[in-house]
């Protein structure tokens, strides 16, 4: 078993030097890894990640892809729409919007890339959008939707949704 540690928020000064020290894989957020210098904004291409961590579009604590895209302000939505490579017209299809986010982390130097089922279910936008927008938790709230998302097919059904042919093609494409 490989521990791996979620080393976000506000993390100890020694977690860095830890985490190195003993081979524990980190995380590293797509949306977060960028940064503000005069104005204007950078985002990490995935070549850049730390190898020894897990690459991920969204967590169980934030808004999956989807939801995350549509509350994005316009010069952000700009900026991350050139870093996927979209289309102007394409940054307004759902799925499209989904595959170029996997696309993208998918191709991280990171040991793991490891999404949301959230995140997957995008790709059968729209049929799933509503299910593929709904965070797993909301941090510092006590709510009973918090920790109770419930997919909208079963496993079973999920073996024949016509996207497992795109995850496969993403996954061959990365080499994972």
């Amino acid at each position: 078993m490989l521990p791996c540690a979620e080393d976000l928020g506000v993390v100890p000064a020694c977690s860095g030097k830890t985490l190195r020290r003993y081979g524990i894989p980190g995380t590293e957020i797509q949306r977060w890894m960028s940064s503000r210098t005069g104005g204007r904004i950078r985002i990490c291409e995935p070549e850049e990640y730390r190898h020894c961590s897990i690459a991920t579009a969204s967590t169980h604590d934030m808004s999956p892809v989807l939801s995350w895209w549509t509350s994005l302000k316009s010069d952000e939505a700009g900026v991350f729409r050139r870093y996927l490579r979209l289309k102007p017209g394409e940054s307004a299809r759902p799925a499209r919007v989904a595959e170029a986010v996997l696309r993208k982390i998918h191709s991280a130097s990171s040991i793991f890339s490891i999404q949301l089922i959230h995140d997957w279910m995008a790709l059968e936008a729209p049929r799933f959008i509503r299910s593929s927008s709904t965070p797993v938790n909301r941090p510092g709230t006590v709510s009973s939707n918090n920790w109770s998302w419930v997919s909208p097919v079963s496993l079973e059904s999920m073996m024949t949704l016509p996207s497992n042919r795109q995850i496969a093609a993403l996954n061959r494409e990365a080499g994972r």
